[in-house]
């Protein structure tokens, strides 16, 4: 312990021996940090940290680091000793140390900074180094500097020490200019908090020495006049010190942008970023009244305080950690605290430390806090084993390793919400650190918890019980044990995890490292197979390899999409009997095999990874391909039509596995394609997609923003519901195999060019089976009579052309027709039986036949029903209810045609315009509406004349 230095009345006159005196004791605590660096180090390693101050100062094609004689080089007031000089000549024999001729001082200091010097200093420890350069220097210059700080790094690394260099100007430090966020870096989320950490842990190696040293720390928050008084009255001359500003007013904000930046960083080294992350609440908490650490350790000087391990950066990080906590008795984060600050140090007590003279200082500090806190040896035993915890007590770390993640976050949100916060972090970096908060620490169903982030070396198992208890019907419950033998029964104390899905529970046990191709599986309650196992784990490693590749940093900037696929078919359902099932059943498909059609997938196991690493598990045990679909659609909805996932399709072995495989793998690139075409191609339709599983067809579309899926039993029923007409646009794709002898196949084939089309075949003597798709795909199925089949059609093709003329169907757009809508028929025709051609036919909107009187229909809204018609007969307007009309106009037609051949009477126009809402709803009036009404009234017409019993 030392005199007291007091200062603080620098207004009034100022004794140069007392700065004197504070240079040499900041000076003398630097050089003692530096020894203790030293400690850490080997020989190799030692050579890097001797040599870097010379380095910087010498520009020597000789020396590490070269890069051009034009690279800013000399040190400010630098002189060799003698360690610098023999450590240089190791390096280069034949080098001389001449002054640098004819240079600037370009080089105004060179510090290290972080753990090293301190209790948390260990073997692995990286040496982040600050070169403060000449403020002013062209961007050229700088460049070549960062260059050969980047060379230095690579050489360092060639003797085992972990270098980064970071050239530093002072003034636009002090301005907070430059600053980006990167994988390595904070960004704008944190400025003065790196300062006090600088502050408080820098090593000096050469050259100037920060004016802070010499602002009283009474005097901290009145820095910038107490520098001007000192720099002005020559108590310190301008060329000694660098100034890089204040630690004591760190604005509000930046405990928040640091705040979420730490948060990411937990998510790979957990231990580390909770004692930031509890310093920086610790810090806000006394926001804006409160005094950084920094501040702190130069009180301590002032006091008089010299000995190293009080001084100690990380210690009296701890033991202010430990006041704020023990304050607010939290007594569990404390000891959580504890142990995030003994893993960190490195220093396990329960083993001697090999090098007494190297690194007993550190043993001997962490001995007398852990007394103090009172951990016995079998505590201390437990933690010093933490490389070989296995994967309950790894779960039970992790578990409060998040809590205390999730409560900083709540405190940093709570405390942004308090301030008002607003625009204290770049908005594209909030919304990356989001994103990767969101990957890492959401939790939603199937997916796959990491447990292990930087825990323990291998939690892996030898022996592994999976035990299947069924709850109920549509309720199953699958639980991994971690057993040390066979002989040792399942218990509670044992128990990993449990899920409905065993998909879930091997993707978890693998993607943790939880099993491997050594641990040893049993099975229990379930009729499985260990080689299944193995085949299911072979599978997702070949299409999903873990442990998982890092993502690039630029994939958060988006939204989470589908990376990779992998669908695992009938994993825990078994196929039919083998007995029942041969392959030369004559229908080889899949989903339809057999004489008798049967579905082979039984069920669908799914592991799908998406951009942001997040890897989830979806098990369908029942109506598999069906709900797989309609989930894979929904996942698909945000995926752009170019990057959507390969699917990889596995099965269990059988003897028709290759069969399900194959057919899997077809029927998934026909669903990637369909979902492709719907989103590139036809962006403003709506997909519907049919596929047929045994003897049901399914219907797969969108509705309100909804994906819904439908079931039917039989072509009718389907055919019924793909009529509901919609006002989107549709986008029609049939799996390749279904519907594959039905004529709507061939319509739904042929239905995407422009216009208005009519599908037709003849299901009977004069009676014409037409299906009609309209521009937005919608589909009407209806029947008509006939005498002669181009009458009807060319009755057809006139009504359809007045309503899309008149504008009465309000989608139509002619100008892309040249003011003529193309509408046109196609003849469906069979080969052997089969549904096979679509035959384009020729139909005149006119005929050259003189016609019979034209029948108009006129529809308003009624009294007694909500629709009634009025019709207009041969210019005469019809009078009574709709049975009088009616009976009036099959009276005229009669008188009309007198005994002419019968046949059947076509309405040539239509009028629904006064009761849209009540036919339409909410939406436009389409084709399908005016075709359904027509083909109604001109049943009930030809009904009364008498003409369709005739034909």
């Amino acid at each position: 312990m030392e005199q007291p230095i007091d200062i603080a009345n620098l207004d009034q006159g100022l004794d140069r021996d007392q700065l004197k005196k504070l240079k040499k004791r900041f000076l003398a605590i630097s050089e003692e940090r530096l020894a203790r660096t030293r400690l850490g180090l080997n020989d190799r390693q030692q050579l890097v940290l001797d040599t870097l101050a010379a380095l910087f100062h010498y520009n020597h094609p000789g020396l590490p680091g070269y890069v051009s004689h034009k690279t800013p080089a000399k040190l400010s007031n630098f002189k060799p000793d003698n360690r610098t000089k023999l450590a240089v000549k190791r390096l280069s024999r034949s080098f001389n140390f001449n002054e640098p001729a004819g240079r600037n001082n370009d080089i105004y200091a060179i510090f290290i900074m972080g753990s090293v010097g301190t209790i948390a200093h260990g073997s692995h420890s990286d040496l982040d180094v600050w070169v403060c350069y000449r403020p002013g220097l062209d961007a050229a210059s700088v460049q070549l500097l960062t260059h050969k700080g980047e060379r230095i790094s690579r050489w360092a690394q060639t003797l085992g020490a972990e270098v980064h260099c970071f050239p530093m100007d002072s003034e636009a430090f002090k301005s907070g200019q430059d600053e980006t966020l990167d994988e390595e870096s904070s960004g704008s989320s944190q400025h003065y908090l790196l300062l006090d950490e600088f502050y408080r842990t820098a090593i000096w190696l050469g050259g100037r020495i920060p004016l802070w040293w010499f602002i009283p720390p009474e005097r901290e928050h009145d820095y910038d006049h107490c520098a001007d008084l000192l720099l002005r009255k020559q108590f310190i001359r301008p060329k000694e010190v660098l100034d890089f500003g204040s630690t004591a007013k760190i604005p509000a904000g930046e405990y928040i942008g640091a705040g979420i930046w730490h948060l990411y960083k937990g998510i790979d080294s957990p231990y580390k970023s909770v004692l930031k992350l509890l310093l920086l609440e610790a810090y806000a908490s006394q926001h804006p009244q409160g005094m950084p650490l920094s501040v702190d350790f130069k009180k301590l000087v002032y006091s008089g305080a010299t000995e190293i391990d009080t001084l100690d950066a990380y210690v009296r990080l701890y033991w202010h950690l430990e006041e704020y906590l023990s304050r607010r008795k939290e007594s569990k984060r404390l000891e959580l605290i504890r142990r995030a600050f003994y893993f960190k140090v490195q220093c396990p007590l329960t083993r001697k430390p090999r090098q007494q003279n190297r690194l007993g200082w550190q043993w001997k500090i962490m001995q007398a806090m852990a007394d103090q806190w009172g951990w016995r040896k079998d505590a201390l035993t437990l933690l010093d084993n933490r490389q070989e915890w296995k994967a309950g007590q790894v779960k039970l770390e992790k578990h409060h390793l998040v809590h205390e993640l999730i409560t900083s976050y709540r405190f940093i949100t709570q405390f942004a919400g308090k301030i008002k916060a607003k625009n204290v972090i770049d908005k594209s970096e909030l919304e990356v650190l989001g994103h990767k908060l969101h990957a890492a620490f959401d939790r939603k169903a199937g997916k796959i918890e990491f447990i292990n982030p930087d825990i323990s070396n291998s939690i892996t198992e030898s022996m592994l019980l999976l035990r299947h208890r069924p709850q109920r019907p549509s309720n199953e419950r699958w639980s991994v044990y971690a057993l040390p033998n066979r002989a040792t029964p399942a218990s509670r104390h044992l128990l990993l995890k449990q899920s409905s899905q065993l998909n879930e529970i091997l993707c978890w046990s693998l993607a943790n490292g939880v099993i491997d191709p050594q641990t040893e599986i049993l099975i229990e309650g379930a009729n499985i197979k260990p080689n299944a196992i193995r085949q299911y784990m072979s599978s997702l490693l070949a299409c999903i390899p873990l442990p998982l590749a890092k993502p690039d940093h630029r994939d958060f900037q988006n939204a989470s999409t589908l990376k990779k696929v992998m669908v695992f078919a009938n994993l825990t359902a078994t196929t039919l009997d083998d007995d029942a099932v041969s392959l030369s059943q004559r229908n080889q498909d899949a989903f339809c095999f057999g004489d008798e059609p049967h579905n082979l997938v039984r069920s669908i196991d799914v592991v799908y990874l998406t951009s942001w690493n997040e890897l989830v598990c979806l098990s369908f045990p029942q109506q598999a391909l069906q709900k797989f679909t309609q989930r894979y659609w929904q996942l698909c909805q945000a995926q752009a039509a170019s990057h959507l996932p390969e699917i990889t399709v596995y099965c269990s072995r059988s003897p028709i596995s290759t069969v399900i495989c194959a057919r899997m793998k077809d029927y998934f690139s026909q669903l990637n394609e369909a979902i492709a075409g719907s989103a590139a191609k036809h962006s403003n339709k709506s997909l519907r997609f049919i596929f047929q599983t045994d003897t049901r067809y399914h219907l797969l579309h969108e509705q309100d923003q909804h994906t819904l899926l439908q079931s039917f039993d039989s072509e009718e029923l389907l055919t019924e519901a793909v009529q509901k007409p919609r006002s989107q646009p549709n986008y029609w794709h049939l799996d390749s195999r279904a519907m594959h002898n039905d004529p709507l196949r061939l319509v739904l084939e042929n239905s995407a060019a422009p216009g208005i089309k009519i599908f037709f075949y003849l299901p009977a003597t004069n009676r014409a089976r037409l299906y009609f798709v309209d521009d937005y795909q919608n589909i009407t199925l209806l029947q008509f009579p006939f005498g002669r089949l181009m009458s009807l059609l060319q009755s057809l093709h006139q009504f359809i052309r007045h309503i899309t003329q008149q504008a009465l169907v309000t989608h139509y757009d002619e100008q892309e027709s040249f003011g003529v809508y193309p509408v046109n028929f196609y003849q469906l025709k069979r080969d052997n039986g089969r549904w096979r051609h679509c035959e384009h036919l020729p139909v005149a909107a006119e005929t050259k036949e003189p016609t019979e009187f034209e029948v108009k229909a006129i529809a308003e809204p009624g009294q007694s029903r909500p629709v009634e018609y009025r019709f207009i007969c041969d210019q005469t307007e019809l009078e009574g209810d709709l049975a009088s009309q009616l009976d009036a106009t099959a009276r005229m037609i009669r008188a009309h045609r007198g005994l002419a051949e019968a046949y059947p009477l076509y309405i040539s126009d239509l009028d629904l315009s006064q009761c849209r809402e009540l036919i339409a709803g909410g939406r436009d009036l389409l084709l399908s509406d005016y075709l359904n009404a027509k083909n109604h009234l001109e049943q009930l017409i030809n009904t009364r004349t008498g003409f369709i019993n005739q034909l």
